[in-house]
């Protein structure tokens, strides 16, 4: 203890005086008629985006958990919708069973974090595309990554806006807004990338399938649970939570027990339960992109 220090006896103050010491209480202003204007327009605004997002769900619901998509949504359709647009019902009908695509599997063996791409570009290739994984990549792909702010918080893009690493190393993933983005501008003449997301799985083979058109899913590595994974800050402001073993595949084809997969992890066609794959598909959010004729 410094021997310097000197305790100051207390002092005692009168109730009158405490009273003068305490600093004023603000004082209540009702709100302008300006402002209860703003106010009640508010209040309007958000009960109609609650009724619009209520009918929406009544009729087929969002096409994304927002979880999953945080930058926004995207136009409300449907894979049945969409199929019935582009490919009118001929006098011969649809064919009664989805045939299954010879497409040629690729490995993601050079691409640890590229099932997205290499998914892409066997959908590319299946329409005349002739790309490579690394054409696809470093000529259409947007990348982005995660960095750390002066708080210490990691932060980054959404995976909705760009893919979160690099394929060919350390990464993430991205999710079905910007793979469409990406294989429509590398889409040979004729082609265009339809984001289907929301779409049930047996909305996209009987609607794409059946007219020779292999559908990017997004799934999980080998079907097993979705996981937690890293947290990070988006531009907005909100937390968004990477869904740990997110993969992507290509449908090709469906049995009576299964659905065929080009599986970029296991460089073939592998058969998976249906059952399964409809749990991991929807609990990455329903995503889906398929390269449709130009109409």
């Amino acid at each position: 203890m410094n021997a310097s220090l000197t305790i100051q006896p207390a002092r005692r103050i009168s109730t009158r005086q405490a009273v003068r010491t305490q600093p004023p209480r603000p004082v209540y202003q009702a709100p302008g008629r300006a402002q209860r204007r703003r106010a009640a327009r508010r209040r309007h605004r958000l009960m109609a985006a609650a009724l619009l997002l209520a009918v929406l769900a009544f009729f087929g619901g969002l096409r994304a958990a927002s979880l999953l998509l945080p930058s926004g949504l995207e136009v409300l359709h449907t894979a049945a919708q969409d199929a019935a647009v582009l490919f009118p019902q001929s006098a011969a009908g649809w064919p009664e069973e989805p045939p299954v695509l010879e497409v040629p599997a690729l490995s993601q063996a050079d691409w640890p974090t590229g099932c997205e791409s290499v998914s892409a570009v066997m959908a590319l290739n299946w329409a005349g595309a002739n790309l490579t994984v690394e054409d696809f990549v470093y000529g259409y792909l947007p990348m982005d990554e995660l960095w750390t702010d002066a708080g210490g918080r990691l932060c980054g893009p959404s995976p909705a806006d760009a893919f979160i690493g690099d394929p060919a190393g350390q990464g993430y993933g991205c999710f079905a807004p910007v793979l469409a983005r990406a294989m429509s501008q590398a889409a040979p003449a004729g082609y265009r990338a339809l984001d289907l997301t929301g779409s049930p799985l047996s909305e996209l083979t009987d609607a794409y399938l059946r007219h020779n058109i292999p559908v990017v899913i997004w799934a999980t590595m080998e079907m097993r649970p979705v996981e937690t994974g890293t947290r990070w800050q988006l531009p907005s402001g909100e937390t968004f939570t990477w869904p740990a073993g997110e993969h992507c595949l290509l449908l090709v084809g469906e049995t009576a027990e299964g659905y065929l997969l080009n599986d970029p992890r296991a460089g073939e066609t592998v058969c998976y339960d249906k059952e399964l794959v409809r749990r991991r598909y929807e609990s990455l959010g329903s995503q889906a992109v398929a390269l449709v004729p130009v109409r």
